[in-house]
Formats: structure tokens, sequence, C-alpha cells
């Protein structure tokens, strides 16, 4: 949900000649502006966002990858399993009480709905790293 503050800021980017777009921040779902620079812009998440079509920035991931870097570099241990699960459990620890603290001041049925999906296949995958590790 935007305050005032994020109106205000909103409001002097327009003044200094940037423009708004007609898209929404990915993370925030605020409006994205545009400099002059042509970078888009979130003022409320203060970061640059890259806008792409549809499939592109897949097909740039895989082109990137090379069979050599898909090779493991030393075999997976009992020990490294373990290590991995416990920090990818602390992971989704962290990002579920992140994203249940945004759930609190959102108001928009289409993220509510969102975040509780996501919340839901936290809570599953972290049940089910627990149930399998050792």
């Amino acid at each position: 949900m935007l305050k005032e503050k994020d109106f205000k800021k909103m409001a002097e980017l327009l003044r200094k000649g940037s423009t708004m777009l007609n898209k929404a921040c990915p993370v925030c779902n605020s409006p994205l502006f545009k400099f002059k620079s042509e970078d888009v812009f979130c003022p409320i998440c203060n970061k640059k966002v890259r806008i792409v079509k549809e499939g592109e920035e897949i097909i740039k991931k895989y082109n990137d990858i090379s069979v050599e870097n898909l090779k493991y570099t030393k075999e997976p241990t009992l020990s490294n399993y373990t290590e991995v699960t416990k920090k990818l459990e602390n992971i989704l620890i962290n990002k579920f009480k992140w994203l249940l603290s945004k759930l609190e001041d959102e108001d928009q049925i289409k993220n509510l709905e969102s975040y509780s999906f996501t919340l839901l296949n936290f809570l599953n995958l972290i049940e089910k790293l627990r149930k399998n590790s050792f």
C-alpha cells in the first residue's frame, strides 16, 4: 500500500521530467518511471527495472550455460547435503517472514492471493526438508 511520502516522491519525479509508465513494479506493484536516460526505475523500491519481452530473459540465461558449468566440481556427500538443506531451510524461513510482513500491509486481492500461495509453498518445502533431513 502506497503511503503519502511515496506519492510525494512520485510527484517530484514527474516535476523533474520523468515519465510515469503504465507498467507496475514486479516487487511492490507501484507505477514505474522512465528517466530521460531511458532507465526504468521504481521509486518505491529505489531500484532500476529492466523490462523484457516474454521469453527474452530465459533465452539469455540458457545461452550462457555450457556443459562444463553443469558438472559437479566435487561429489556430493552427506555432510554437503545436510549443510545445503539447512541453508535452504534458513533462506526459506527468512523469505517466509519477509513475505508475511508484506502480506500484513497488502490490500490488493491479486497480491494477497499470490503471497498466500507462495507462503503455502514455502511451508510445504520447509516441511519436506525437515522430514528428509538426516
